[in-house]
């Protein structure tokens, strides 16, 4: 130590400094992760329960491992909700094939929208009809516009989550229920568009 304050001309530190969240902080995370835990539920309205509860169990691991990142790169800032849901929609233990919860396409994938859509209609006891579910459009944007449009008389709704990335990510919902999932959604720090917003966004 004194070898230190001769060199320096400081006592050495005892420790390292270590940032610490604040209490505000911490508030603001449990806030959001209520929030998404919220939302989840919200996407998994339609599944069965032993689904629903497992996809809920995903995501709430996803988002504890996420924080537990964060915290030990001393990120204590809101964990970021997409990269969360992305467990969900397209990790290993996320959704499965028969129990579909998101539309989840990388931009060129055009061919992939029609299968999904049918499996979350199928849930929803919707007949298939979307004229999607077989052809082929020019691009995601083209046919998640399609489908909003042809959701809208069936009192359903496609709502768009901002993926910051070159990607799309999707859920339907009942027409009733936009406001809801839109307050859950912000709740958990995901930015999601309406119908209107995407178009005017694509």
């Amino acid at each position: 130590m004194k070898f230190w304050k001769k060199l320096f001309g400081a006592a050495a530190p005892a420790h390292p400094e270590r940032m610490e969240p604040d209490r505000t902080d911490a508030q603001a995370r449990a806030r959001a992760a209520a929030g998404f835990d919220a939302f989840i539920a919200l996407l998994t309205n339609a599944s069965a329960e032993e689904e629903a509860q497992r996809i809920r169990g995903v995501a709430r691991a996803a988002w504890q491992a996420r924080a537990a990142q964060d915290a030990a790169a001393g990120a204590f800032d809101a964990v970021d909700a997409y990269q969360v849901l992305e467990e969900v929609a397209a990790g290993e233990d996320g959704q499965r094939p028969g129990q579909w919860l998101l539309i989840h396409l990388d931009w060129k994938a055009t061919d992939e929208i029609g299968w999904q859509v049918a499996d979350i209609l199928a849930q929803r006891a919707v007949a298939p009809t979307w004229s999607g579910i077989e052809a082929e459009f020019g691009t995601v944007p083209a046919a998640l516009m399609d489908l909003a449009q042809w959701l809208h008389p069936r009192g359903l709704a496609l709502l768009d989550i901002e993926t910051d990335a070159d990607a799309f990510c999707s859920f339907i919902v009942d027409a009733a229920q936009v406001t809801h999932a839109r307050q859950l959604a912000a709740a958990a720090r995901l930015t999601v568009y309406d119908a209107e917003e995407f178009a005017a966004r694509n």
